[in-house]
């Protein structure tokens, strides 16, 4: 190819370049503009990190176009966890289903709503992500577009709160603390009945006694667990329960002190005078039937009494008394013969005021090996079981009553 003919094509393919410009301007001023990106903001507050059973939380929600384009439409989306329900700013109707319509939101425009989320009786325990979506669409010439925006919100559901003391849960040391010093307190006064400090195994009583005392503070709302815990609350509720524990423990030791008297009123002991050996026999034997005893020893010898009694650490033998009634008004003496009537020996001996009116009748017997019954002189008697070997009721009515009216 000559060099003309080669600067001929090169020619012709300038022209031909220079041909299609116009073209390619016209192409691109016929394509649509780039639609406008929206921009939006979605922010969610609520009013506690944390929820309890039987509580409520409040939720507030902004939703803002940060745009040049008016929102045509927009749709809250409302997280659906299990056990909780979403209810109007006013914690009183419930919203079903969880999708909430917004109103059309202009360029540069916030809207805002108030929710509240509501516990139960029962909750899932744990930590919980709620996620929370808008929705929204707008117009582009004849084309409707549409975009979301989402956020998530950290929530804790617990049974009694997240606080922490040194560490410590406070809803856990509530649940042990309050009970444990009950139960230290009942300790005090010398309770048999308690676990004594109840740590280690014996922590479940801790537990269910401080379960007792929530439950009987329930009905006030400081105490009231949807109202909260806090130190200053736990350090009441131990105060309580040690207050309570005293309280407890008091009247325990009343009641054991008070059947300690009874028992004592009715247990001979050894160097007893034979009025108050009397006395507390017949009480011992109150509403039984009365019975003459005989005691047998280890040696052979026996011995006859009116009233008698065998415990382990001592054996008590006591004789026939009467009451001198010289001195006595006729209506006390009365009295007393109509007590005796009716058999009632122990209300007999306590409706004698002076004690030194009751006198020994007949001395204890000793029993020969003939059979024959030798006055001993002795008013009470006592042994160590180790030297007897029985003590066993005459058979029969006795002849004669423990106590009578001379």
């Amino acid at each position: 190819m000559t060099n003309s003919s080669y600067f001929y094509v090169l020619w012709l393919l300038v022209l031909q370049a220079l041909s299609c410009l116009p073209c390619t301007a016209a192409i691109a001023a016929t394509e649509p503009p780039p639609a406008d990106t929206p921009k939006t903001s979605l922010l969610v507050s609520l009013s506690r990190a944390s929820l309890r059973e039987n509580d409520d939380v409040s939720v507030t929600i902004w939703f803002s176009n940060d745009s040049a384009v008016n929102f045509t439409s927009a749709n809250l989306l409302l997280p659906s966890p299990e056990k909780l329900t979403w209810q109007d700013a006013s914690c009183k109707d419930q919203i079903s289903p969880n999708t909430v319509p917004l109103p059309a939101v202009p360029s540069h425009q916030v809207v805002s709503r108030m929710f509240c989320l509501k516990s139960g009786s029962e909750v899932d325990v744990g930590n919980l992500n709620l996620l929370f979506t808008v929705k929204f669409s707008w117009q582009t010439g004849t084309t409707s577009q549409e975009g979301f925006v989402s956020t998530e919100k950290p929530l804790n559901v617990a049974l009694l709160g997240t606080d922490t003391l040194g560490g410590v849960p406070i809803s856990i040391a509530s649940l042990i603390v309050p009970g444990l010093l009950f139960w230290m307190a009942v300790n005090f006064w010398g309770a048999t009945w308690g676990p004594g400090v109840a740590l280690g195994d014996k922590l479940i009583y801790s537990v269910l006694a401080s379960a007792v005392i929530m439950v009987l503070l329930s009905s006030s709302f400081y105490f009231n667990l949807k109202s909260g815990l806090s130190v200053w609350k736990l350090f009441y509720l131990a105060l309580i329960g040690a207050g309570l524990g005293l309280v407890v423990g008091f009247v325990d030791w009343l009641i054991r002190k008070t059947g300690e008297k009874k028992k004592e009123a009715r247990t001979a002991e050894y160097g007893d005078d034979a009025i108050t050996a009397l006395g507390k026999l017949l009480r011992l034997h109150q509403g039984k039937q009365i019975a003459q005893v005989r005691v047998r020893l280890k040696d052979g010898k026996q011995f006859l009494g009116s009233l008698g009694e065998s415990r382990a650490d001592l054996v008590t033998l006591v004789g026939w008394f009467a009451i001198n009634t010289t001195g006595l008004a006729e209506d006390v003496i009365k009295e007393l013969r109509e007590i005796l009537s009716r058999s009632q020996y122990a209300a007999l001996f306590d409706a004698v005021e002076n004690k030194s009116a009751i006198e020994l009748s007949d001395a204890i017997k000793e029993i020969d090996g003939a059979g024959n019954s030798i006055t001993t002189g002795s008013d009470v008697r006592f042994w160590k079981p180790d030297v007897v070997e029985e003590l066993v009721p005459v058979a029969g009515a006795p002849k004669r009553p423990p106590l009578q009216v001379a």
